[in-house]
């Protein structure tokens, strides 16, 4: 990650606008993403975003969005489900919890 974004990647604050945004307008059919790469093998139990008000310019919030981990063995992105094997509404207004926990593994 670049230094200067050290203390722009926590929710609850409004340093540097609030938010992480795309370059280009957002548009109704975004395919837009952000990939973290933890570096090993970590144990996730929370994912939390957070939009900004930012005067009503804009879409400034995700409604919804996937979780996807990489699984080397694969070569592949897969998305994440539950330990009924179904996949995890991420939409705006819930709280979801990862369970069981969630491993992500570095390419």
């Amino acid at each position: 990650m670049n230094p200067g974004l050290r203390n722009q990647r926590r929710v609850r604050t409004e340093i540097g606008g609030g938010a992480w945004c795309p370059k280009l307008q957002v548009t109704t059919e975004p395919k837009e993403w952000l990939e973290v790469d933890l570096h090993s093998v970590r144990v996730i139990t929370a994912v939390e975003t957070q939009g900004r008000f930012g005067n009503g310019q804009g879409q400034e919030f995700a409604e919804a969005y996937l979780l996807e981990y990489w699984r080397p063995r694969l070569g592949k992105w897969v998305r994440y489900r539950n330990n009924k094997g179904e996949e995890v509404d991420l939409h705006l207004n819930q709280h979801c919890l990862l369970c069981p926990l969630m491993l992500y593994m570095s390419m």
